[in-house]
């Protein structure tokens, strides 16, 4: 997701329904 991307984080691309401190950053790759 772009909030992971935008943050620096390395599971921006292969992450789907990821949680960012506990609230939902990314639906979908």
């Amino acid at each position: 997701g772009t909030t992971n991307f935008a943050h620096g984080y390395p599971s921006f691309a292969v992450s789907v329904g990821v949680l960012f401190r506990g609230r939902p950053a990314a639906a979908a790759v």
